[in-house]
């Protein structure tokens, strides 16, 4: 039983690429990385981090417009490498898994009927060590999300009709047992200003703006939001 990641990434040499990489890296029996036509060195990044552990590919299907289609083309990547009862973990390029999630994720591969994972997300805001609790940014109210299943082999997986907002799996995956797990994901992607500000003008002017409430949207530039100090 193998732990495979699949990941896509793009012009992530600057951001927390490298880092997140080094936190999968002792668990994860093989990196499965699509390039979406990075223009910095983010491959020489995988590829400088992850040694021979890693098989990464480019693809020019566009996230902003077709998530979808890229996220199926990973997904078709990854499968030239698992087997049946293997299992997938699906984190973006700027998120984590607490680090307890080292330590139990075997015990979690092994647990009999079980067929994926979700989590809730810890959104750390304008710095790496708090997070945001107000509003639909609160880990309650923002929900589960999933991020790990086992692969199982002949079953009909399927994606979303819909062309972006897709989630990170196929669809289908949670019509299978799964299991709401006590351990959270820090997503870095709002942990400086200025990330902040880029993912405001992208929701805000983008098509994938138009999956999410105008009001949430507007939320990422509130100043009076409230932030938790994070603590394992």
């Amino acid at each position: 039983m193998k732990i495979l990641c699949g990941m896509l990434v793009k012009n992530e040499e600057h951001r927390y690429l490298k880092e997140v990489l080094e936190f999968y890296k002792p668990i994860v029996d093989k990196f499965v990385i699509v390039d979406n036509m990075s223009t910095d060195k983010t491959v020489q990044l995988c590829e400088d981090t992850l040694k021979d552990k890693y098989d990464i590919n480019t693809c020019d299907i566009p996230f902003e417009t077709e998530e979808t289609a890229l996220r199926k083309y990973l997904f078709d990547e990854i499968k030239f490498y698992v087997a049946d009862g293997d299992w997938i973990i699906t984190p973006d390029a700027d998120e984590v898994f607490e680090s307890k999630f080292k330590h139990e994720v075997v015990n979690m591969m092994n647990v009999p009927d079980v067929y994926h994972y979700s989590f809730q997300f810890l959104h750390m805001w304008g710095c790496r060590y708090k997070y945001r609790v107000d509003g639909y940014w609160s880990p309650e109210k923002g929900g589960y999300g999933c991020r790990m299943y086992k692969y199982v082999e002949g079953y009909n997986y399927k994606w979303t009709s819909q062309s972006t907002a897709c989630g990170a799996m196929p669809m289908n995956v949670l019509e299978q047992k799964g299991i709401n797990s006590n351990i959270k994901i820090k997503h870095f992607g709002y942990a400086d200003p200025e990330s902040i500000k880029r993912k405001y003008e992208y929701y805000a002017n983008s098509e994938v703006g138009k999956n999410h409430a105008s009001s949430h949207i507007n939320s990422i530039i509130d100043e009076n939001s409230t932030l938790v100090e994070y603590k394992e």
